[in-house]
């Protein structure tokens, strides 16, 4: 489902967990790009369906390309309890923040993974739409 990720975040976030909506200013959420948008007018912070979506979330612009945008990611999964990836198939393990590589921050984590479409098959690296991580503080607060 498209928006599997976004939707799961957002219940997440709407029944009290703290969500951290992860994006890079370079490859922004596609639903800032989808209609309908705020008076007619296209803007990067104009979007319905993204406001919609992403209500209950607190949100961060990371390059996770670059080490430090990285570094921060994981200090965000050594706080969380979970983490919401909606990424085609292979792309946290890349950014070296695969669960094996997230375990390693935080022995408790647990890992959701929404890809698009799916792990295997002929159109498994294709992109999917957001990139949520719902979390929680340890203390469950």
């Amino acid at each position: 489902m498209l928006i599997a990720g976004p939707l799961v975040a957002k219940f997440l976030g709407d029944y009290g967990a703290e969500v951290i909506h992860i994006e890079s200013g370079t490859r922004q959420d596609n639903l800032r790009s989808t209609l309908p948008m705020k008076d007619n007018v296209s803007g990067v912070n104009r979007s319905a369906a993204f406001a919609r979506y992403n209500s209950s979330k607190y949100g961060v612009s990371l390059n996770l390309s670059h080490a430090k945008g990285v570094e921060i990611a994981r200090k965000i999964a050594a706080w969380a309890d979970v983490v919401l990836e909606n990424f085609s198939s292979g792309t946290m393990e890349r950014l070296g923040l695969g669960y094996d590589d997230l375990k390693k921050v935080n022995s408790g984590i647990i890992m959701v993974s929404l890809p698009m479409f799916g792990h295997s098959g002929p159109l498994a690296k294709h992109p999917g739409l957001d990139r949520s991580w719902p979390t929680s503080s340890a203390s469950g607060t």
